[in-house]
């Protein structure tokens, strides 16, 4: 489990990659602005960080219980653990 230090820093590095600057890692996104989530995670292990699919949900999980009430986030939290 990652601290909140952690989960910041590696949230904040999503945001640049996959909302501004996807060439930082090489990244390349669809027409549509989607990416591929193995690909992602092997040009951030390349790039900075060391995480995996697991710790990539997390600072998912993270981040949307603190957008929507927790009530409304639970069936979204749900299936994405069961991935």
């Amino acid at each position: 489990m990652l601290n909140e230090k952690e989960i910041t820093s590696i949230s904040k590095f999503l945001s640049l990659v996959l909302r501004h600057k996807p060439e930082t890692i090489g990244l390349q996104l669809s027409e549509n602005g989607w990416a591929d989530v193995e690909e992602l995670i092997a040009k951030i292990n390349a790039h900075t960080f060391k995480i995996t699919k697991a710790i990539l949900n997390e600072v998912v999980v993270s981040n949307l219980l603190g957008l929507v009430p927790r009530s409304s986030a639970l069936p979204l939290v749900l299936s994405l653990c069961s991935e």
